[in-house]
Formats: C-alpha cells, sequence, structure tokens
C-alpha cells in the first residue's frame, strides 16, 4: 500500500469471492488469508497463475485479460 492509499480503496471480503474475467489486463494489490488468479479454462491441477498469502504483507500481481481471481477473506484493489 502506498502513502496515498488507504483501506478504504481496497475490496474486503469476509468469506469467498469470485472476481469474474475482463477483456483485458489488470494489476492486483492485496493481503488476506487467500488471493489466487488462474484461468478459468485451464485443468483444475494447473497451477494458479499468481497467488499471495500473507495477512500482514500486501502483494502485487498481474491478472491477464481472460484470467478470474479467487479471494478468501483477504483485502483486494484492482488497478
Amino acid at each position: 500500500m502506498s502513502g496515498e492509499e488507504t483501506e478504504e480503496d481496497y475490496i474486503k471480503v469476509k468469506g469467498v469471492k469470485l472476481f469474474p474475467a475482463v477483456d483485458s489486463e489488470r494489476k492486483i494489490t492485496g493481503r488476506g488469508k487467500s488471493i489466487i488468479v488462474y484461468d478459468p479454462n485451464a485443468p483444475m491441477d494447473t497451477e494458479p497463475y499468481w497467488k499471495h498469502h500473507s495477512v500482514t504483507q500486501y502483494g502485487t500481481g498481474t491478472v491477464p485479460a481472460g484470467y478470474v481471481v479467487r479471494v478468501i477473506g483477504a483485502s483486494v484493489k484492482f488497478t
């Protein structure tokens, strides 16, 4: 989180939320129990494109066009 951001800039997910794919690449920043970026058309045993599991440190990754994001107990922001 940069100096200009606040917690209010983030979407807080208490349970589980699946963010659908969009048509353009975007960045995701967040922290929490589980943030996973994956290709919904890939086999279930495929490694996620990006994942972050830290409740104390923010992580930033890329969400390619067409990929979905699963968030469990975390705060996230898309840019």
